[in-house]
């Protein structure tokens, strides 16, 4: 068995995950919820109101701007413990998720990486910390001859839901990307995360997000990430002064810009999104402490100014 991060555990077994209950075809194409009182509720509407993100760099250019642009994606917090709102989330899509389960003060998110269920990848964490890893979800019922009704449902708070059963997963074969190694500091936790592609993810001041291979630094430097061979964040440092080995062999020392112009639009930077097998991780700039592209290999120490 395999652990990765903290309180958030990522596990993949090598034997076989505990089997999901058979479903009938029926079943496939309904979301079933299970209750506070352990009653399955299957239900064909159904619309998440709390605990999921909109994938808004993945909408057509078209759509970009509208606030259902881009596909659902669950939002997991993966700290066993953490000092500032702003952390490193799981972004989880919908489609890929066969399964979400809770219990005490613990949400299970079993998710497919391929048609085969044996290969599933389960995610596991707290939901003890308030407004971290909970969810809400309106659902229409079927009451008999009473009606439809329309209910609310909550997962990861005391009395709320202990599960959620999705329909048939849709898997895309992952492809791996440039690997890049990320660590993070939250005050005295510290973090890796092995992702592929990892690029920077910038809000739009018209609307919408966009992925962009571009940094920032003052005053106008702009550098791509596909140069970038090292970054290093100097400890305690609140204005995002980054040492930055290029590739070619220049090591500079450049503040950051989060405040700038893209496409000629305003643009902020929300962070550095990097693809994993069960989804992305956004990772916040001020967790940032080294990044190491090109390689999968851990640090063997701290990269320090």
């Amino acid at each position: 068995m395999r652990t990765i991060g903290l309180f958030f555990v990522l596990l993949i077994l090598s034997s076989p995950l505990p089997a999901e209950p058979k479903q009938s075809s029926e079943d496939k194409a309904l979301l079933v919820i299970t209750d506070a009182a352990g009653k399955e509720q299957k239900v064909t509407a159904w619309t998440f109101t709390n605990g999921i993100r909109r994938l808004a760099w993945l909408a057509p250019p078209d759509k970009a701007k509208e606030k259902t642009a881009g596909p659902e994606a669950l939002v997991i917090r993966d700290e066993l413990k953490f000092n500032f709102a702003a952390g490193v989330v799981v972004l989880v899509p919908l489609e890929q998720i066969r399964s979400i389960r809770y219990e005490e003060e613990k949400v299970t998110v079993r998710v497919a990486v391929s048609p085969n269920d044996e290969d599933d990848i389960v995610l596991v964490g707290t939901t003890a910390y308030k407004g971290i890893n909970k969810l809400t979800l309106e659902a229409d019922v079927d009451k008999g001859e009473a009606g439809i009704a329309s209910l609310t449902f909550q997962g990861g708070i005391p009395k709320g839901i202990k599960g959620v059963r999705f329909p048939e997963p849709k898997v895309t074969p992952f492809k791996p990307g440039r690997p890049a190694v990320v660590t993070t500091l939250d005050k005295d936790v510290q973090t890796i995360h092995k992702v592929h592609d990892l690029q920077p993810l910038y809000q739009l001041a018209g609307g919408g997000e966009k992925l962009s291979t571009t940094l920032m630094f003052k005053k106008t430097l702009k550098l791509d990430v596909s140069k970038i061979k090292k970054i290093s964040v100097n400890e305690g440092d609140e204005d995002s002064v980054w040492r930055v080995i290029q590739k070619e062999g220049e090591d500079d020392t450049l503040s950051l810009l989060t405040a700038t112009t893209l496409d000629g639009q305003k643009a902020t930077l929300v962070g550095l999104v990097g693809r994993v097998p069960f989804g992305y991780k956004l990772i916040p700039i001020k967790r940032v402490q080294s990044i190491e592209f090109d390689t999968t290999e851990t640090p063997k120490k701290k990269v320090e100014f």
